[in-house]
């Protein structure tokens, strides 16, 4: 009977490890979801520091202007291809 009541005494304890156990997972899946977000947040702030945004819309579209008149692609033999929208979908997403 001491030994059945030990045994009842480590389920017991088991028990209660486990659910703590849950318990911890469902407040670190929590917490991973909320730091998730909060570098969302982050990157998106960050982006508002970079450089191109720092310009005036003169020079940005002075910018705009220019390589619509300069920029070609190659397709081989087969001459060449006005694309600037390729080119400048790559400054910033205000010209995407």
């Amino acid at each position: 009977t001491e030994l059945q009541s030990y045994i009842d005494d480590l389920n017991e304890d088991l028990s209660r490890y486990y659910l703590e156990i849950r318990r911890l997972k469902r407040v670190l899946k929590k917490l991973t979801q909320q730091r998730d977000v909060l570098e969302r947040k982050r990157e998106e702030s960050l982006t508002l520091l970079s450089p191109i945004r720092r310009l005036p819309p003169e020079v940005l579209s002075y910018i705009f202007e220019y390589l619509c008149q300069t920029d070609a692609i190659s397709l081989g033999g087969r001459g060449l291809i006005k694309a600037p929208a390729l080119t400048l979908s790559h400054v910033c997403s205000f010209w995407r």
